[in-house]
């Protein structure tokens, strides 16, 4: 019996600790710093997955640390898709914070379309 309680509590554990992050298509439309980080805003497309903490019902405003290299890399691409006007697919961390907009979701995955 205690080791069906303690089955049970590990998964519910687990359900409780759940990340959602978002994910979206979409054309990135601002790229701005405020407080160390980088903010970029992707606009103009839609949710594949809306379960993030960013209120934005038309837009996702993710944030991406430029001190590391990974985030260097996610700005590089951001700055190429917003000067050729290129479609991108973004997925979120399920970490977030406050920005200049209001919540903005860590910036995990771009990819660059076309």
């Amino acid at each position: 019996m205690k080791l069906i309680l303690a089955s049970i509590f590990i998964i519910l554990s687990m359900y409780g600790s759940d990340v959602y992050a978002g994910t979206y298509q979409g054309k990135v439309t601002n790229i701005y710093a405020y407080g160390g980080k980088i903010f970029v805003r992707i606009a103009n497309g839609g949710w594949d997955s809306n379960s993030t903490c960013t209120t934005s019902t038309d837009s996702f405003e993710v944030w991406l640390d430029p001190e590391n290299e990974y985030g260097k890399a996610l700005l590089s691409i951001a700055l190429v898709s917003k000067t050729a006007d290129k479609l991108v697919w973004v997925a979120g961390s399920g970490t977030c914070i406050d920005g200049p907009r209001g919540k903005s979701e860590g910036l995990s995955g771009v990819d660059l379309k076309g």
